[in-house]
């Protein structure tokens, strides 16, 4: 799997630089502390979830230097694959944005995804994290993490979120501030 990760990381970087765009592929332990996540206790007994790990902080010169990257104008394209000497984890790529967004302090996340955005009957505009709670039986399968992404992002200072799936300019998604 990291492999394949690897491979689709330099292949998005060749294409953004094709495209004129100066771009560096990582891996996420350049700015992310990670963990493996333990084994789940569910009802039929304890579920290992193999090698996965999950967030548990940023480093600070990690951010520094993707601060440097980004303020000399290149885009860092991040796998969610992180490695540390023979551990190999997969984290969730939802969880990898939302946590690098809110070290960096970004001004706007945008979630990209298969549907245009936290839908009831209609699309949800925007809303607020004080109002999250209201819409949790709406948010299932998919959206979890990146709705989770996006309250990670904004409690560590990124501005705004969005989740779309669309390229036009405020015409689509669900903006989630606080």
């Amino acid at each position: 799997m990291s492999e394949v990760l690897r491979r689709k990381n330099q292949e998005l970087v060749k294409a953004l630089s094709d495209e004129g765009v100066q771009a560096i592929g990582l891996q996420s332990g350049v700015a992310l502390y990670v963990t493996p996540k333990m084994p789940v206790f569910t009802i039929t007994g304890i579920v290992h979830l193999g090698f996965v790990g999950s967030v548990i902080g940023h480093s600070g010169h990690g951010v520094a230097y993707l601060k440097n990257l980004t303020s000399s104008g290149t885009v860092p394209v991040i796998h969610p694959v992180y490695m540390s000497g023979d551990v190999c984890l997969n984290v969730n790529a939802d969880e990898v944005c939302g946590a690098v967004a809110g070290a960096l302090k970004a001004e706007r996340v945008i979630y990209f995804s298969d549907v245009p955005g936290i839908c009831s009957c209609d699309v949800l505009r925007e809303i607020r994290v004080n109002r999250m709670a209201s819409i949790r039986n709406i948010v299932h399968d998919g959206m979890v993490p990146k709705v989770s992404a996006c309250l990670t992002a904004l409690d560590m200072g990124a501005k705004e979120t969005l989740i779309t799936n669309t390229l036009s300019k405020g015409n689509g998604g669900t903006k989630i501030v606080r």
